[in-house]
């Protein structure tokens, strides 16, 4: 085919089609984005791409090693075999992630039991730091398997929040959570998630606050202890409560905060400082995150993850670690979302998160949408608006999750974002019931 010819019949088909798809994954070069993604649009049409040499945005992508020069930075992306898109399922019998309230009070002691038990098992010698700053502490050799967890939740905040890390690397955490319950304490079953918008109308009082000593996740702290909560399997009343050593020793610490935004640290990205905080996260509200974005990734995930959105909302309203706050003895302690685990319901609480990307991603054609950058950008509202999703590296479906070592745990050593878009693509087979 002449190359006029050529050229003709690429613009006849664009206009024949109207405008072209957006790409699945970010990728360096505009001028190949463009070129990549006409490809894709016209190979079932003229057979253009073998002609043209150039490769569509379905095909393989190997990410890049990159440097950063901050204190505050990700380990290098390493080279990925991983495919732009998920491998071929091998997920014939997915497990079932259901709502805590359906467990049986045997299955919940069965769980609790399970989360006490990491508490009890030894810090992982070979865990890494790779970010520093103000707010994470030192690491604590001294400290349990259930601290490891919270330790690189600590040290990659703020690559986790607020950039495309987000969705992707809490669905690879949580996965590996259960995988540690499953291996090394004995845990059979699966991870229950926590339906917030049940509870969003009188969240002090819900039936999710349960202090029963065997199969209760307790209810709100002490003012006394300052706020560890006493009840419940993990609380104080235990013959072996439930500790964790950041940023100091201490017990799970709970605090009823109905309006959290009045003297938010991040107050320039507060639009309404006397917001209720269950106001953020009913039913309503979620469905209109769900619904009113489909082919937007970048505004699905602004909207649930500002921090007026479900996801912060439920956070700041438990108050205590939850949020991330320091406990009074702590000494030069900035807080924030960096030891919010520290509390286990943020597990069932990021289960719900998970649930409603997929949701989201089960909509229209969202299932492989994903873009945005690896560091996070809050320093000022005019900042964050520019880069809601985060600046820095580019991540694509080839970049590999930051694990400070804890992968040792895993099925697999290097997991890229690509493994994980797929609830059962293959490393991930479970479904929400």
């Amino acid at each position: 085919m002449r190359v006029p010819t050529l050229i003709s019949s690429v613009f006849l088909a664009v206009t024949l089609v109207g405008a072209l798809p957006a790409t699945p994954t970010p990728t360096p070069a505009p001028a190949q984005v463009e070129a990549r993604d006409l490809c894709t649009l016209l190979n079932s049409l003229l057979g253009l791409c073998t002609l043209l040499g150039i490769t569509s945005s379905s095909s393989t992508h190997t990410s890049t090693t990159h440097t950063s020069t901050s204190t505050s930075t990700p380990p290098p992306t390493t080279t990925s075999t991983s495919t732009a898109t998920p491998t071929p399922s091998t997920c014939t019998q997915p497990a079932q992630r259901a709502e805590w309230r359906t467990f049986t009070a045997t299955q919940k002691a069965t769980f609790l039991t399970a989360v006490k038990c990491l508490a009890s098992k030894p810090h992982w010698s070979q865990l890494q730091q790779n970010n520093t700053g103000p707010d994470i502490p030192p690491m604590d050799t001294s400290g349990s398997l259930y601290d490891d967890f919270v330790w690189i939740h600590i040290d990659f905040n703020h690559h986790i929040h607020s950039t495309a890390w987000f969705f992707p690397w809490h669905r690879w955490y949580l996965n590996l959570y259960v995988r540690a319950l499953n291996t090394q304490c004995g845990y059979s079953g699966n991870l229950p998630y926590w339906d917030w918008t049940q509870d969003a109308a009188d969240f002090e009082h819900a039936t999710i606050w349960d202090g029963d000593s065997s199969s209760g996740v307790g209810t709100w702290g002490d003012p006394n202890q300052d706020y560890q909560i006493v009840d419940g399997a993990w609380g104080l009343n235990q013959a072996q409560p439930f500790y964790i050593n950041y940023p100091i020793h201490h017990a799970i610490r709970r605090q009823f905060t109905l309006q959290p935004y009045e003297n938010f640290h991040y107050g320039y990205l507060i639009s309404d400082p006397t917001l209720n905080a269950n106001e953020t996260f009913t039913q309503a509200r979620v469905d209109e995150a769900v619904t009113s974005h489909d082919g937007d990734f970048q505004g699905f995930q602004t909207d649930f993850q500002n921090y007026q959105g479900p996801h912060a909302g439920v956070h700041l309203i438990t108050g205590g670690d939850l949020t991330g706050l320091c406990p009074t003895a702590a000494q030069n302690c900035v807080p924030g979302e960096t030891w919010s685990p520290n509390d286990p319901m943020f597990f069932m609480h990021h289960a719900m998160v998970d649930r409603i990307w997929w949701q989201w991603q089960s909509r229209a054609n969202n299932k492989l949408l994903f873009g945005g950058g690896s560091d996070q950008v809050l320093d000022s509202l005019s900042d964050y608006e520019e880069y809601p999703l985060g600046n820095g590296t580019p991540l694509n479906f080839s970049s590999i999750i930051p694990t400070d070592g804890l992968n040792y745990l895993d099925t697999k050593t290097n997991v890229a974002i690509g493994d994980v878009m797929d609830i059962q693509g293959g490393y991930l087979c479970y479904e929400y019931v």
